[in-house]
Protein backbone atom coordinates (compact mmCIF):
# COMPACT_ATOMS: atom_id res chain seq x y z
CA UNK A 1 0.00 0.00 0.00
CA UNK A 2 1.36 3.42 -0.95
CA UNK A 3 1.22 5.96 1.88
CA UNK A 4 2.60 9.40 2.69
CA UNK A 5 3.77 9.67 6.27
CA UNK A 6 5.04 12.65 8.23
CA UNK A 7 6.67 13.12 11.61
CA UNK A 8 5.46 16.70 11.85
CA UNK A 9 2.81 17.83 14.34
CA UNK A 10 0.40 20.77 14.30
CA UNK A 11 0.67 21.13 10.53
CA UNK A 12 -1.49 23.69 8.72
CA UNK A 13 -1.81 23.84 4.97
CA UNK A 14 -3.72 26.18 2.74
CA UNK A 15 -3.39 26.05 -1.02
CA UNK A 16 -5.40 28.30 -3.31
CA UNK A 17 -4.27 28.80 -6.89
CA UNK A 18 -4.96 31.27 -9.66
CA UNK A 19 -3.36 31.38 -13.08
CA UNK A 20 -2.61 35.00 -14.03
CA UNK A 21 -2.23 35.94 -17.67
CA UNK A 22 -1.81 39.61 -18.84
CA UNK A 23 -3.96 42.58 -19.78
CA UNK A 24 -4.17 41.50 -23.41
CA UNK A 25 -6.09 38.53 -21.96
CA UNK A 26 -8.18 38.57 -18.76
CA UNK A 27 -6.77 36.96 -15.59
CA UNK A 28 -7.81 33.47 -14.56
CA UNK A 29 -8.86 32.98 -10.96
CA UNK A 30 -8.76 29.58 -9.17
CA UNK A 31 -10.99 28.17 -6.45
CA UNK A 32 -9.55 25.39 -4.28
CA UNK A 33 -11.43 22.10 -4.40
CA UNK A 34 -11.23 21.47 -0.67
CA UNK A 35 -11.23 23.67 2.43
CA UNK A 36 -8.11 24.21 4.49
CA UNK A 37 -7.04 21.10 6.34
CA UNK A 38 -7.36 21.66 10.12
CA UNK A 39 -4.30 21.53 12.32
CA UNK A 40 -3.32 17.93 12.96
CA UNK A 41 -5.72 16.49 10.37
CA UNK A 42 -5.14 13.90 7.63
CA UNK A 43 -7.50 12.43 5.03
CA UNK A 44 -9.25 14.91 2.76
CA UNK A 45 -12.05 14.92 0.19
CA UNK A 46 -12.76 12.10 -2.25
CA UNK A 47 -14.85 12.31 -5.39
CA UNK A 48 -16.84 9.07 -5.66
CA UNK A 49 -18.91 7.82 -8.60
CA UNK A 50 -21.36 4.96 -9.00
CA UNK A 51 -22.58 3.81 -12.43
CA UNK A 52 -24.62 0.84 -13.63
CA UNK A 53 -23.28 0.18 -17.17
CA UNK A 54 -26.42 -1.75 -18.28
CA UNK A 55 -26.19 -5.23 -19.82
CA UNK A 56 -27.53 -3.84 -23.10
CA UNK A 57 -30.95 -5.46 -23.01
CA UNK A 58 -33.66 -6.58 -20.63
CA UNK A 59 -33.44 -10.32 -19.91
CA UNK A 60 -37.19 -10.54 -19.36
CA UNK A 61 -37.99 -12.37 -22.64
CA UNK A 62 -35.73 -15.31 -21.64
CA UNK A 63 -36.89 -15.34 -18.02
CA UNK A 64 -40.53 -15.37 -19.12
CA UNK A 65 -40.14 -18.06 -21.84
CA UNK A 66 -42.32 -21.11 -21.22
CA UNK A 67 -40.91 -23.49 -23.86
CA UNK A 68 -37.43 -24.30 -25.24
CA UNK A 69 -38.44 -22.78 -28.59
CA UNK A 70 -39.57 -19.55 -26.91
CA UNK A 71 -36.30 -19.45 -24.93
CA UNK A 72 -34.19 -19.74 -28.10
CA UNK A 73 -36.22 -16.97 -29.76
CA UNK A 74 -35.81 -14.81 -26.64
CA UNK A 75 -32.02 -15.23 -26.63
CA UNK A 76 -31.89 -14.09 -30.26
CA UNK A 77 -34.00 -10.99 -29.43
CA UNK A 78 -31.88 -10.19 -26.40
CA UNK A 79 -28.56 -10.39 -28.21
CA UNK A 80 -29.88 -8.40 -31.16
CA UNK A 81 -30.81 -5.70 -28.64
CA UNK A 82 -27.36 -5.86 -27.04
CA UNK A 83 -25.87 -5.12 -30.46
CA UNK A 84 -28.43 -2.37 -31.11
CA UNK A 85 -27.65 -0.56 -27.85
CA UNK A 86 -24.00 -0.28 -29.01
CA UNK A 87 -21.94 -0.53 -25.84
CA UNK A 88 -18.72 0.80 -27.46
CA UNK A 89 -20.48 4.13 -28.17
CA UNK A 90 -22.06 4.15 -24.71
CA UNK A 91 -18.69 3.43 -23.09
CA UNK A 92 -17.19 6.44 -24.85
CA UNK A 93 -19.90 8.67 -23.35
CA UNK A 94 -19.31 7.21 -19.87
CA UNK A 95 -15.56 7.73 -20.25
CA UNK A 96 -16.23 11.37 -21.19
CA UNK A 97 -18.10 11.82 -17.89
CA UNK A 98 -15.32 10.18 -15.91
CA UNK A 99 -12.85 12.52 -17.59
CA UNK A 100 -15.03 15.53 -16.73
CA UNK A 101 -15.73 14.61 -13.08
CA UNK A 102 -12.32 13.03 -12.30
CA UNK A 103 -13.62 10.63 -9.62
CA UNK A 104 -11.04 9.12 -7.30
CA UNK A 105 -13.06 5.91 -6.87
CA UNK A 106 -15.72 4.41 -9.16
CA UNK A 107 -18.15 1.60 -8.37
CA UNK A 108 -19.51 -0.11 -11.50
CA UNK A 109 -22.37 -2.59 -11.81
CA UNK A 110 -23.54 -4.76 -14.74
CA UNK A 111 -20.02 -4.85 -16.17
CA UNK A 112 -21.07 -7.52 -18.63
CA UNK A 113 -18.96 -9.83 -20.74
CA UNK A 114 -20.87 -11.25 -23.71
CA UNK A 115 -18.91 -14.10 -25.36
CA UNK A 116 -20.07 -15.56 -28.67
CA UNK A 117 -18.89 -18.76 -30.32
CA UNK A 118 -19.67 -20.99 -33.29
CA UNK A 119 -20.14 -20.59 -37.06
CA UNK A 120 -19.59 -16.92 -38.05
CA UNK A 121 -20.95 -15.57 -34.76
CA UNK A 122 -21.66 -11.88 -34.16
CA UNK A 123 -19.06 -9.97 -32.13
CA UNK A 124 -18.82 -10.31 -28.37
CA UNK A 125 -18.35 -7.46 -25.90
CA UNK A 126 -16.15 -7.24 -22.82
CA UNK A 127 -17.58 -4.13 -21.14
CA UNK A 128 -14.63 -3.68 -18.78
CA UNK A 129 -11.95 -3.96 -21.47
CA UNK A 130 -13.86 -1.56 -23.75
CA UNK A 131 -14.27 1.05 -21.00
CA UNK A 132 -10.62 0.71 -19.95
CA UNK A 133 -9.62 1.35 -23.57
CA UNK A 134 -11.75 4.49 -23.70
CA UNK A 135 -10.25 5.79 -20.45
CA UNK A 136 -6.72 5.07 -21.63
CA UNK A 137 -7.40 6.89 -24.92
CA UNK A 138 -8.22 10.01 -22.88
CA UNK A 139 -4.97 9.81 -20.94
CA UNK A 140 -6.74 8.66 -17.77
CA UNK A 141 -5.22 6.09 -15.43
CA UNK A 142 -7.80 3.92 -13.68
CA UNK A 143 -7.05 0.46 -12.33
CA UNK A 144 -9.62 -2.31 -11.86
CA UNK A 145 -8.79 -2.91 -8.20
CA UNK A 146 -11.48 -5.50 -7.37
CA UNK A 147 -13.88 -7.55 -9.49
CA UNK A 148 -16.89 -9.56 -8.30
CA UNK A 149 -17.79 -12.44 -10.63
CA UNK A 150 -21.57 -12.80 -10.44
CA UNK A 151 -23.75 -14.55 -13.04
CA UNK A 152 -22.22 -16.89 -15.62
CA UNK A 153 -25.07 -18.01 -17.87
CA UNK A 154 -24.42 -20.08 -20.98
CA UNK A 155 -23.52 -20.94 -23.52
CA UNK A 156 -27.11 -20.42 -24.69
CA UNK A 157 -28.12 -21.33 -28.25
CA UNK A 158 -27.93 -18.28 -30.54
CA UNK A 159 -29.83 -18.27 -33.82
CA UNK A 160 -28.98 -15.75 -36.52
CA UNK A 161 -29.27 -15.72 -40.30
CA UNK A 162 -28.20 -18.10 -43.05
CA UNK A 163 -24.78 -16.44 -43.11
CA UNK A 164 -24.32 -16.05 -39.36
CA UNK A 165 -25.28 -18.72 -36.83
CA UNK A 166 -27.65 -20.72 -39.07
CA UNK A 167 -29.63 -23.73 -37.84
CA UNK A 168 -28.43 -26.75 -39.79
CA UNK A 169 -30.05 -30.06 -40.62
CA UNK A 170 -31.46 -31.80 -37.60
CA UNK A 171 -32.23 -28.51 -35.84
CA UNK A 172 -28.63 -28.22 -34.65
CA UNK A 173 -27.52 -24.85 -33.39
CA UNK A 174 -24.22 -23.56 -34.73
CA UNK A 175 -23.67 -20.64 -32.32
CA UNK A 176 -23.85 -19.90 -28.65
CA UNK A 177 -23.62 -16.87 -26.39
CA UNK A 178 -22.52 -16.64 -22.73
CA UNK A 179 -23.29 -13.79 -20.34
CA UNK A 180 -20.97 -13.04 -17.42
CA UNK A 181 -21.92 -10.25 -15.00
CA UNK A 182 -19.43 -8.42 -12.78
CA UNK A 183 -19.21 -5.60 -10.25
CA UNK A 184 -15.96 -3.62 -10.54
CA UNK A 185 -14.11 -1.02 -8.46
CA UNK A 186 -11.93 1.44 -10.40
CA UNK A 187 -9.22 3.45 -8.59
CA UNK A 188 -7.78 6.65 -10.03
CA UNK A 189 -4.02 6.09 -10.03
CA UNK A 190 -3.41 9.86 -10.35
CA UNK A 191 -5.07 10.76 -7.03
CA UNK A 192 -2.34 12.02 -4.66
CA UNK A 193 -2.13 10.17 -1.36
CA UNK A 194 -4.64 7.43 -2.30
CA UNK A 195 -3.50 3.85 -1.78
CA UNK A 196 -5.37 0.54 -1.80
CA UNK A 197 -4.85 -3.15 -0.99
CA UNK A 198 -6.62 -6.41 -0.12
CA UNK A 199 -9.15 -6.77 -2.96
CA UNK A 200 -12.03 -9.04 -1.95
CA UNK A 201 -15.27 -10.27 -3.52
CA UNK A 202 -18.10 -12.60 -2.64
CA UNK A 203 -21.65 -13.72 -3.30
CA UNK A 204 -24.64 -13.40 -1.02
CA UNK A 205 -26.04 -16.48 0.69
CA UNK A 206 -29.61 -15.66 -0.43
CA UNK A 207 -30.12 -15.70 -4.21
CA UNK A 208 -33.17 -15.54 -6.46
CA UNK A 209 -33.49 -18.59 -8.75
CA UNK A 210 -35.84 -18.66 -11.74
CA UNK A 211 -36.93 -21.88 -13.43
CA UNK A 212 -36.54 -21.78 -17.21
CA UNK A 213 -36.95 -24.30 -20.06
CA UNK A 214 -33.17 -24.85 -19.94
CA UNK A 215 -32.96 -25.21 -16.15
CA UNK A 216 -32.68 -22.88 -13.13
CA UNK A 217 -31.16 -19.43 -13.73
CA UNK A 218 -29.69 -17.06 -11.14
CA UNK A 219 -27.95 -13.72 -11.35
CA UNK A 220 -25.71 -14.67 -8.38
CA UNK A 221 -25.59 -11.21 -6.81
CA UNK A 222 -22.37 -10.26 -5.05
CA UNK A 223 -20.00 -7.53 -3.93
CA UNK A 224 -16.41 -6.32 -4.37
CA UNK A 225 -14.28 -4.44 -1.83
CA UNK A 226 -10.84 -2.97 -1.16
CA UNK A 227 -9.02 -1.57 1.85
CA UNK A 228 -7.96 1.99 1.06
CA UNK A 229 -6.02 4.83 2.61
CA UNK A 230 -6.07 8.58 1.90
CA UNK A 231 -3.13 10.53 3.29
CA UNK A 232 -2.76 8.11 6.18
CA UNK A 233 -6.47 7.70 7.00
CA UNK A 234 -7.78 4.15 6.34
CA UNK A 235 -11.26 3.29 5.05
CA UNK A 236 -13.08 0.49 3.27
CA UNK A 237 -14.65 0.84 -0.18
CA UNK A 238 -17.40 -1.57 -1.27
CA UNK A 239 -19.44 -1.92 -4.47
CA UNK A 240 -22.54 -4.12 -4.86
CA UNK A 241 -25.67 -4.87 -6.91
CA UNK A 242 -28.61 -6.29 -4.95
CA UNK A 243 -31.53 -8.37 -6.24
CA UNK A 244 -34.43 -6.60 -7.92
CA UNK A 245 -37.56 -5.42 -6.12
CA UNK A 246 -39.48 -8.37 -7.60
CA UNK A 247 -37.75 -10.57 -5.00
CA UNK A 248 -38.09 -8.18 -2.06
CA UNK A 249 -37.45 -10.71 0.71
CA UNK A 250 -34.23 -11.93 -0.91
CA UNK A 251 -33.07 -8.35 -1.58
CA UNK A 252 -33.64 -7.39 2.05
CA UNK A 253 -31.73 -10.49 3.22
CA UNK A 254 -28.84 -9.48 0.96
CA UNK A 255 -28.93 -5.96 2.44
CA UNK A 256 -28.72 -7.38 5.97
CA UNK A 257 -25.78 -9.59 4.94
CA UNK A 258 -24.13 -6.56 3.32
CA UNK A 259 -24.41 -4.53 6.54
CA UNK A 260 -23.11 -7.40 8.65
CA UNK A 261 -20.25 -8.17 6.26
CA UNK A 262 -18.50 -6.06 3.60
CA UNK A 263 -20.50 -2.90 4.36
CA UNK A 264 -20.10 -3.14 8.11
CA UNK A 265 -16.67 -1.57 8.56
CA UNK A 266 -16.02 1.21 11.06
CA UNK A 267 -15.21 3.67 8.26
CA UNK A 268 -16.62 2.66 4.89
CA UNK A 269 -17.79 4.11 1.60
CA UNK A 270 -20.31 2.02 -0.36
CA UNK A 271 -21.57 2.38 -3.92
CA UNK A 272 -24.11 0.32 -5.78
CA UNK A 273 -27.36 -0.34 -7.53
CA UNK A 274 -29.37 -1.32 -4.46
CA UNK A 275 -32.64 -1.79 -6.42
CA UNK A 276 -34.66 -0.22 -3.60
CA UNK A 277 -36.45 3.09 -4.09
CA UNK A 278 -35.19 5.71 -1.65
CA UNK A 279 -38.77 6.88 -1.05
CA UNK A 280 -39.67 3.47 0.40
CA UNK A 281 -42.22 2.70 -2.31
CA UNK A 282 -40.75 -0.68 -3.33
CA UNK A 283 -38.79 -2.55 -0.62
CA UNK A 284 -37.50 -1.94 2.92
CA UNK A 285 -33.84 -2.19 1.86
CA UNK A 286 -33.14 1.55 1.68
CA UNK A 287 -34.55 2.01 5.19
CA UNK A 288 -32.36 -0.86 6.46
CA UNK A 289 -29.23 0.61 4.89
CA UNK A 290 -29.81 4.13 6.23
CA UNK A 291 -31.20 3.26 9.66
CA UNK A 292 -29.67 5.09 12.67
CA UNK A 293 -26.15 3.82 13.26
CA UNK A 294 -25.85 2.39 9.74
CA UNK A 295 -24.93 4.26 6.53
CA UNK A 296 -25.47 7.88 5.55
CA UNK A 297 -26.74 8.82 2.08
CA UNK A 298 -24.66 11.32 0.06
CA UNK A 299 -27.89 12.52 -1.61
CA UNK A 300 -30.14 14.67 0.61
CA UNK A 301 -33.50 14.95 -1.16
CA UNK A 302 -34.43 18.06 0.85
CA UNK A 303 -31.39 19.80 -0.66
CA UNK A 304 -31.16 18.16 -4.08
CA UNK A 305 -34.67 16.93 -4.92
CA UNK A 306 -35.83 13.41 -5.71
CA UNK A 307 -32.88 12.63 -8.03
CA UNK A 308 -34.27 9.56 -9.85
CA UNK A 309 -31.65 7.27 -11.39
CA UNK A 310 -33.73 4.40 -12.83
CA UNK A 311 -34.69 3.50 -15.46
CA UNK A 312 -34.76 4.30 -19.18
CA UNK A 313 -37.66 2.15 -20.46
CA UNK A 314 -38.68 1.36 -24.04
CA UNK A 315 -40.62 -1.42 -25.76
CA UNK A 316 -40.09 -1.57 -29.52
CA UNK A 317 -40.58 -5.12 -30.91
CA UNK A 318 -38.93 -7.10 -32.37
CA UNK A 319 -36.19 -5.74 -30.10
CA UNK A 320 -36.29 -6.80 -26.48
CA UNK A 321 -37.39 -4.20 -23.91
CA UNK A 322 -34.73 -1.69 -22.89
CA UNK A 323 -33.40 -0.72 -26.32
CA UNK A 324 -32.49 2.81 -25.09
CA UNK A 325 -34.42 4.31 -28.00
CA UNK A 326 -36.86 6.34 -25.90
CA UNK A 327 -36.15 10.01 -26.79
CA UNK A 328 -37.57 11.33 -23.49
CA UNK A 329 -36.16 10.25 -20.14
CA UNK A 330 -38.22 7.78 -18.07
CA UNK A 331 -36.17 7.87 -14.84
CA UNK A 332 -38.59 7.61 -11.89
CA UNK A 333 -36.87 6.10 -8.82
CA UNK A 334 -33.58 6.67 -6.98
CA UNK A 335 -31.90 3.32 -6.43
CA UNK A 336 -28.23 4.09 -7.25
CA UNK A 337 -26.55 5.24 -4.05
CA UNK A 338 -23.30 6.48 -2.52
CA UNK A 339 -23.30 5.68 1.22
CA UNK A 340 -20.77 6.16 4.01
CA UNK A 341 -20.14 5.59 7.71
CA UNK A 342 -17.70 6.59 10.44
CA UNK A 343 -14.94 9.00 9.50
CA UNK A 344 -16.25 9.05 5.91
CA UNK A 345 -19.20 11.40 5.55
CA UNK A 346 -21.04 13.64 3.12
CA UNK A 347 -22.94 16.87 3.59
CA UNK A 348 -25.81 15.48 1.49
CA UNK A 349 -25.63 18.50 -0.80
CA UNK A 350 -22.42 17.80 -2.73
CA UNK A 351 -23.79 15.24 -5.19
CA UNK A 352 -25.10 15.24 -8.74
CA UNK A 353 -26.52 12.87 -11.33
CA UNK A 354 -24.78 12.25 -14.65
CA UNK A 355 -26.12 10.70 -17.85
CA UNK A 356 -29.57 12.27 -17.53
CA UNK A 357 -29.61 13.71 -21.06
CA UNK A 358 -29.13 11.91 -24.41
CA UNK A 359 -25.49 11.63 -25.43
CA UNK A 360 -26.24 11.50 -29.16
CA UNK A 361 -29.00 12.38 -31.63
CA UNK A 362 -29.87 8.81 -32.69
CA UNK A 363 -30.51 5.56 -30.79
CA UNK A 364 -29.21 4.52 -28.43
CA UNK A 365 -29.93 7.91 -26.88
CA UNK A 366 -28.76 6.97 -23.38
CA UNK A 367 -25.36 5.74 -22.19
CA UNK A 368 -27.12 3.42 -19.71
CA UNK A 369 -30.61 2.67 -18.47
CA UNK A 370 -29.42 4.18 -15.15
CA UNK A 371 -28.11 7.64 -14.37
CA UNK A 372 -24.80 7.72 -12.56
CA UNK A 373 -24.18 9.58 -9.31
CA UNK A 374 -21.08 11.59 -8.36
CA UNK A 375 -20.56 12.87 -4.80
CA UNK A 376 -17.91 14.37 -2.55
CA UNK A 377 -17.14 12.29 0.54
CA UNK A 378 -14.96 13.79 3.29
CA UNK A 379 -12.51 11.67 5.26
CA UNK A 380 -11.56 13.10 8.64
CA UNK A 381 -9.23 11.82 11.33
CA UNK A 382 -11.03 10.55 14.45
CA UNK A 383 -10.34 12.38 17.68
CA UNK A 384 -7.38 10.91 19.49
CA UNK A 385 -8.18 9.06 22.74
CA UNK A 386 -7.01 10.82 25.89
CA UNK A 387 -3.51 9.86 26.92
CA UNK A 388 -2.32 9.41 30.50
CA UNK A 389 -0.10 12.22 31.73
CA UNK A 390 3.51 11.65 30.87
CA UNK A 391 6.41 12.36 33.19
CA UNK A 392 8.29 15.56 32.39
CA UNK A 393 11.00 15.16 29.79
CA UNK A 394 14.21 17.08 29.34
CA UNK A 395 14.06 19.93 26.81
CA UNK A 396 14.26 18.73 23.24
CA UNK A 397 17.24 19.83 21.17
CA UNK A 398 16.62 22.71 18.77
CA UNK A 399 16.39 20.58 15.65
CA UNK A 400 13.77 19.50 13.15
CA UNK A 401 10.84 21.04 11.33
CA UNK A 402 7.87 21.30 13.72
CA UNK A 403 5.33 22.99 11.44
CA UNK A 404 4.88 24.14 7.87
CA UNK A 405 2.57 26.12 5.61
CA UNK A 406 2.38 26.29 1.84
CA UNK A 407 0.41 28.84 -0.19
CA UNK A 408 0.07 29.24 -3.94
CA UNK A 409 -1.77 32.01 -5.73
CA UNK A 410 -1.87 34.17 -8.84
CA UNK A 411 -2.07 37.94 -9.01
CA UNK A 412 -4.11 40.08 -11.40
CA UNK A 413 -1.85 42.29 -13.49
CA UNK A 414 -1.60 44.18 -16.71
CA UNK A 415 0.97 44.51 -19.39
CA UNK A 416 2.81 41.22 -19.27
CA UNK A 417 2.55 37.50 -18.51
CA UNK A 418 3.45 36.45 -15.01
CA UNK A 419 3.97 32.98 -13.52
CA UNK A 420 2.03 31.30 -10.76
CA UNK A 421 3.28 32.60 -7.40
CA UNK A 422 4.00 30.08 -4.63
CA UNK A 423 4.91 30.96 -1.01
CA UNK A 424 6.35 28.45 1.46
CA UNK A 425 6.76 29.06 5.22
CA UNK A 426 8.24 26.77 7.85
CA UNK A 427 8.22 26.90 11.63
CA UNK A 428 11.57 25.31 12.31
CA UNK A 429 14.54 25.44 14.62
CA UNK A 430 16.99 24.78 11.85
CA UNK A 431 17.34 25.16 8.12
CA UNK A 432 15.17 23.16 5.74
CA UNK A 433 14.66 22.81 2.00
CA UNK A 434 11.47 23.55 0.00
CA UNK A 435 10.48 21.95 -3.31
CA UNK A 436 7.40 23.01 -5.31
CA UNK A 437 6.01 21.77 -8.62
CA UNK A 438 2.70 21.46 -10.44
CA UNK A 439 0.72 21.08 -13.64
CA UNK A 440 -2.20 22.74 -15.46
CA UNK A 441 -4.73 20.68 -17.42
CA UNK A 442 -7.10 22.12 -20.04
CA UNK A 443 -9.33 19.63 -21.86
CA UNK A 444 -7.12 16.72 -22.89
CA UNK A 445 -3.87 18.73 -22.68
CA UNK A 446 -1.60 18.82 -19.64
CA UNK A 447 1.07 21.49 -19.17
CA UNK A 448 3.79 20.73 -16.63
CA UNK A 449 5.18 23.52 -14.46
CA UNK A 450 8.90 23.80 -13.75
CA UNK A 451 10.05 22.34 -10.44
CA UNK A 452 11.61 24.93 -8.13
CA UNK A 453 13.69 24.36 -5.01
CA UNK A 454 15.38 26.55 -2.43
CA UNK A 455 16.55 26.76 1.19
CA UNK A 456 14.41 27.87 4.12
CA UNK A 457 15.45 29.32 7.44
CA UNK A 458 13.35 29.38 10.61
CA UNK A 459 9.99 31.14 10.21
CA UNK A 460 10.82 32.37 6.71
CA UNK A 461 8.46 32.93 3.81
CA UNK A 462 10.12 31.72 0.62
CA UNK A 463 8.61 32.74 -2.72
CA UNK A 464 8.75 30.62 -5.85
CA UNK A 465 7.63 31.42 -9.41
CA UNK A 466 6.20 28.45 -11.30
CA UNK A 467 6.22 28.70 -15.09
CA UNK A 468 5.39 26.07 -17.71
CA UNK A 469 8.32 23.83 -18.61
CA UNK A 470 8.04 25.08 -22.18
CA UNK A 471 7.91 28.85 -22.55
CA UNK A 472 5.45 28.68 -25.45
CA UNK A 473 2.89 26.85 -23.27
CA UNK A 474 2.01 30.02 -21.32
CA UNK A 475 0.66 31.62 -24.48
CA UNK A 476 -1.29 28.44 -25.30
CA UNK A 477 -2.85 28.41 -21.84
CA UNK A 478 -3.79 32.07 -22.15
CA UNK A 479 -5.45 31.52 -25.55
CA UNK A 480 -7.48 28.52 -24.39
CA UNK A 481 -8.71 30.29 -21.26
CA UNK A 482 -9.60 33.35 -23.32
CA UNK A 483 -11.81 31.08 -25.44
CA UNK A 484 -13.69 29.98 -22.30
CA UNK A 485 -11.92 26.65 -21.74
CA UNK A 486 -12.14 25.03 -18.30
CA UNK A 487 -8.80 24.45 -16.65
CA UNK A 488 -7.75 22.35 -13.67
CA UNK A 489 -4.44 22.80 -11.90
CA UNK A 490 -2.46 20.86 -9.31
CA UNK A 491 0.28 22.30 -7.11
CA UNK A 492 2.46 20.37 -4.65
CA UNK A 493 4.75 21.70 -1.92
CA UNK A 494 7.30 19.64 0.02
CA UNK A 495 9.48 20.72 2.96
CA UNK A 496 12.44 18.57 4.03
CA UNK A 497 14.67 19.22 7.07
CA UNK A 498 18.28 18.19 7.51
CA UNK A 499 17.27 14.92 9.20
CA UNK A 500 15.19 13.91 6.18
CA UNK A 501 11.80 14.49 7.82
CA UNK A 502 9.31 15.88 5.31
CA UNK A 503 5.84 17.35 4.92
CA UNK A 504 4.01 17.32 1.59
CA UNK A 505 0.59 18.45 0.38
CA UNK A 506 -1.15 18.53 -3.02
CA UNK A 507 -4.33 20.38 -3.96
CA UNK A 508 -6.51 20.45 -7.05
CA UNK A 509 -7.79 23.75 -8.34
CA UNK A 510 -10.39 24.80 -10.93
CA UNK A 511 -9.22 27.80 -12.95
CA UNK A 512 -11.71 30.30 -14.36
CA UNK A 513 -11.31 33.50 -16.31
CA UNK A 514 -12.17 36.88 -14.84
CA UNK A 515 -12.23 39.82 -17.21
CA UNK A 516 -10.43 42.88 -15.93
CA UNK A 517 -12.47 46.09 -15.87
CA UNK A 518 -11.39 49.35 -17.38
CA UNK A 519 -8.67 51.05 -15.37
CA UNK A 520 -7.98 48.00 -13.20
Amino acid sequence: MRTIRSRFTRVAISISLALAIGAASPAALGVARAADTPVGASGGDLTVMTQNLYLGSSLAPALEAATPEAFVEAVARIYATVQYTNYPARAAAIADRIQEKEPDLVGLQEVAKWTTEGLSPPPGYDFLAILEGQLEARGLHYEAAAIAANANIGPMPLVGSESSCPVVEGSKFTCGVTLEDRDVILVNEDTPGLAWSNPQSGRYADQETIESPVGPLSFDRGWASIDADLNGLPFGFVDTHLETEAAAAIQEAQAAEFLAGPGGGETVIATGDFNSAADGSTTATYALLTAPGELGDAWDEELLGAGPTCCQESTTPPLAPGALNNPASTLVTRIDLILSRGNASSSGGEAERVGTVPFQAEPPFWSSDHAGVVATVALTEPPAPPEPPAPPEPPAPDTGVIGARVKAKGTQFQGRNKPIRVKVWTKANEAARAIVWGKVRIGKRTYRLQKQTGPLTAREWRRFALKPVRSEDLAKIREQLADGARARATVTGRIVDLAGNRYQRTARVVLRYKKLGAGS
